[in-house]
């Protein structure tokens, strides 16, 4: 994995990266496999947290399940657009001049725009006005287009459609936004 990220895609890492991507494959994925759940502060996933298997197979709304393993044409779709190196995972300070702003740059140069733009729950980190006003700057100085859509978790259930869990404010659903719409007031 180190060795795609550094030769093929040419990221220069640091040094502490290796050893943490090493951390959270063998710590989180390679032990948790389907079970592995969002912690915060080691408690395990939280209350009412779901977990990789419990997003699988959630449905939505309108009882439709979405998720990637889903159906075949769901995973297809998924399949086409990694193998275009089309989806992005970014860490960063979303809020810093750096990480938004450079995928930007790279986007615009390749006559590409934002579709999907996937925050979890990255905004309630952003508190203070000062950070939200600079994240949503720099989300309005993408290239979106009126169909660019922010996908993010929130709590409370969907109307119990975890199958077998109980409706209650603990647990995540999706959300969807406008992205032109929403960040529209920022500027870029």
């Amino acid at each position: 994995m180190l060795d795609w990220l550094t030769t093929r895609h040419g990221f220069r890492l640091h040094e502490e990266d290796g050893a943490g991507i090493d951390h959270v494959y063998k710590a989180a994925f390679y032990a948790e496999g389907p079970n592995l759940g969002y912690s915060l502060l080691g408690a395990r996933g939280g209350i009412g947290g779901p977990n990789y298997a419990d997003l699988m197979v959630m449905r939505d709304d309108q009882g439709r399940q979405r998720s990637f393993l889903a159906t075949e044409a769901n995973f297809g779709a998924l399949k086409a657009i990694e193998l275009k190196n089309l989806l992005v995972p970014v860490v960063g300070d979303f809020s810093g001049p750096k990480a938004l702003r450079g995928i930007g740059e790279f986007l615009r140069k390749n006559g590409a725009t934002v579709s999907a733009f996937y925050l979890s729950n990255v905004e309630q980190y952003l508190v203070p006005q000062t950070m939200w006003n600079r994240f949503c700057a720099n989300v309005a100085s993408l290239p979106l287009d009126a169909s660019s859509t922010f996908i993010r978790s929130v709590r409370g259930d969907a109307g119990g459609t975890r199958p077998g869990v109980s409706p209650g404010p603990n647990l995540f659903r999706s959300s969807l936004g406008a992205m032109q719409v929403e960040t529209r007031s920022c500027g870029g």
